[in-house]
Order: structure tokens, then C-alpha cells, then sequence
């Protein structure tokens, strides 16, 4: 089943995403999650890493498009690991990665806070894969390496 955004066509946003902004909210965010190695490696991803872990996110409310975030099988372990001694370490590792995953898009929305006309849509990551992504190109895209483990960004907003 592909992704209900994939054969739409996307209308860039006036400019105020960018790359950046997508690393450095999830630099803050995993930084909260106890990395300390946290190296933004540039935006604009025109080429795919074989990252075979994916999950998407469909944005709907005050913001609507597509999240995609992308890294190594190993990289959710790191993260369980490092939530140790919490309720969420005591869940799978791909499951904790779905939860950042969550916040993350949760804190794209905060970033963006409309007060007069703030509404979230559901937010539910699931399983994605290169060709259910939408046809054009990101809006806005970044990688980083935390700890050592690459984690591709992509964002397409349909605003």
C-alpha cells in the first residue's frame, strides 16, 4: 500500500523551513534523550543512504504534509539503551524510535505555532520505504550523525 501523498504534487513553503531548522530541532531533541555526539552533516539530500529503518509521519491540522525520518537498525537500540531507567526503555527499540519520531513531529508543530489556529491531527508513524515518498522533491531535508549513526530528515509540506 503506498503512501496516500505520493502521486500529490507539493507547493514548496515561503522559505521559512529549511534543512537547518530540521537538524537542529532534532538535535534538541535527541540531545534531551542523552546524545552528546551530535554532528548536523548538511541539507538538501539529493541522494538516498541505505537506511533500511524508516518511518513516516502524515502531518494534518496546522500544518499538513509528510515527515520521513531515516537511520540504521542500530540506531533505535542506541536510543532504548539510553532510555534505561525510564517507562519508554522498557519497550522494543523500534518502538522507542517511533516515539522521537513523534515528538519530533510534535515539536515541528510547536515550532510553527499559529495560537489563533493551532489544531494536530493525528500523529501516527508507520513503516515507509524510498518509493512511497512523494514524487517531487523534499521541501526540507538534513542528516545528521548522532552518536556516530547517520538519520536522514525529509520534509514535504503540502501548506
Amino acid at each position: 500500500m503506498g503512501n496516500p501523498l505520493a502521486g500529490k504534487t507539493m507547493n514548496p513553503n515561503s522559505g521559512s523551513l529549511d534543512g537547518y531548522g530540521l537538524g537542529s530541532l532534532f538535535e534538541k531533541i535527541v540531545r534531551s534523550w542523552g546524545a552528546d555526539d551530535v554532528l548536523v552533516l548538511g541539507t538538501a539530500l539529493v541522494e538516498t543512504e541505505d537506511l533500511p529503518l524508516e518511518r513516516s509521519l502524515i502531518l494534518s491540522g496546522s500544518l499538513k504534509g509528510l515527515v520521513n525520518i531515516r537511520c540504521s537498525p542500530e540506531f533505535p537500540a542506541w536510543l532504548r539503551d539510553h532510555r534505561q531507567g525510564t517507562p519508554l526503555g522498557r519497550y522494543p527499540a523500534e518502538e522507542v524510535f517511533e516515539e522521537l519520531v513523534s515528538f519530533f513531529c510534535l515539536s515541528l508543530f510547536h515550532r510553527f505555532w499559529r495560537p489563533h489556529s493551532f489544531q494536530i491531527g493525528p500523529i501516527h508513524p508507520f513503516d515507509s520505504q524510498p518509493e512511497f515518498w512523494p514524487l517531487d522533491p523534499p521541501n526540507a531535508s538534513c542528516a545528521l550523525l548522532v552518536e556516530g549513526y547517520r538519520v536522514e530528515l525529509r520534509f514535504w509540506t503540502n501548506d
